[in-house]
């Protein structure tokens, strides 16, 4: 058994006595103690069950003070990096230990931390010192808490969706975001994701990712949420392109472009199901009027005809070699729309230097 680091012993104590004192540099100190001794894989493998009641207590004692706003400055700032230095610990606890995952889930560590996520989310602009840090690091434990672990997945989920994920997902802190993003893709799985579109509350959450993939496109989990979860399910895309503005709707369908482009000729191995491609086929030709509108001046009405643009790059590599898309070469009514809006109408010229516009971004 791995011997713990020097002071670890007298952690639990120092702990106790944090309950009945104020916080101060020396609970501060035991607890960056542990954080550090808790990245080592045997001593994390090790650590005892009062650790993570002191920490719990900790936790919970923090969390009373981040609450009361009649504070004083300093008391909150102590409470913020005790809390922070907490979730520092348990992040590193859960690295590759199903065991301590578990231990932490049955404690009660993920009511608690939600809890103090939605105080924290929510006053971003009124206590900054110290508080973006207490924020990161309590997304960033819960999505290790998360990893390959059901079970706290489906707790996380329980407790923290959809008005966590959302708030956090809003918030003013890119990194705070990044971590969000991370934990909501570890949490997502095909039940979770047609549960986003049975509520409002819950369909804001796959428009605000969406919005995320425009607005902050250097985000690697946004991209993977869409290409991984969210473009499996056919009921998702159809209410999020019904929903979503122009701007959004372009991104979406630039983000099925690039999956198709990246893809197999399976759609299943694309992860993009035969019902969309039928669905995205109607969106074309419903909407194929608008091209007539691209040399219109209108910034609104050029952003309408690239989409019908962008649609109809999509139908080509659906219908370009990919057996479970070949129905739409069928679709008579289809060729017949394309076709139709083109023939007799000089719109060729605008359409390709569109094209060539968009290639060229």
């Amino acid at each position: 058994m791995a011997q713990p680091t020097e002071g670890m012993t007298n952690f639990a104590e120092i702990m106790k006595d944090a309950v009945t004192e104020e916080f101060g540099e020396k609970h501060l100190n035991s607890l960056t103690s542990l954080t550090t001794a808790l990245r080592t894989p045997d001593f994390r493998a090790d650590v005892k069950e009062d650790v993570f009641k002191g920490l719990k207590t900790v936790l919970e004692k923090s969390f009373t003070a981040i609450k009361r706003l009649d504070k004083e400055a300093a008391e909150i700032s102590m409470s913020l990096q005790m809390a922070t230095e907490c979730f520092r610990s348990l992040r590193n606890a859960c690295i590759q230990c199903f065991n301590n995952q578990c231990r932490l889930r049955e404690l009660g560590f993920i009511d608690t931390t939600v809890g103090i996520l939605s105080v924290l989310h929510k006053r971003q602009y009124k206590q900054p010192d110290h508080l973006s840090d207490a924020l990161r690091c309590g997304i960033q434990f819960l999505g290790n808490l998360a990893v390959q672990n059901q079970k706290c997945q489906d707790d996380i989920w329980e407790h923290g969706f959809p008005q966590l994920f959302l708030g956090l997902l809003g918030a003013s802190d890119e990194k705070a975001i990044a971590y969000t993003c991370m934990a909501l893709h570890t949490c997502l799985n095909e039940q979770k994701v047609e549960q986003l579109t049975k509520q409002q509350d819950s369909f804001a959450v796959a428009l605000k990712v969406m919005e995320l993939c425009r607005t902050q496109p250097e985000l690697d989990w946004t991209i993977l949420i869409v290409t991984e979860h969210f473009l499996k399910s056919q009921k998702l895309i159809e209410k999020m392109y019904t929903a979503m503005s122009p701007h959004d709707r372009l991104t979406l369908l630039e983000l099925i472009s690039a999956h198709l482009g990246e893809g197999c000729e399976e759609s299943e191995e694309c992860g993009i199901l035969p019902a969309s491609g039928e669905f995205l086929a109607f969106c074309f030709k419903d909407s194929c009027k608008s091209v007539l509108l691209i040399d219109s001046g209108s910034p609104a009405d050029d952003e309408e005809a690239i989409i019908v643009i962008r649609l109809l790059d999509i139908l080509c590599e659906m219908t370009s070699g990919r057996k479970v898309f070949t129905f739409l070469q069928d679709c008579k009514d289809l060729l017949e729309t394309t076709l139709g809006k083109y023939i007799g109408v000089n719109i060729f010229s605008p359409l390709f230097a569109c094209q060539h516009s968009l290639c060229s971004v």
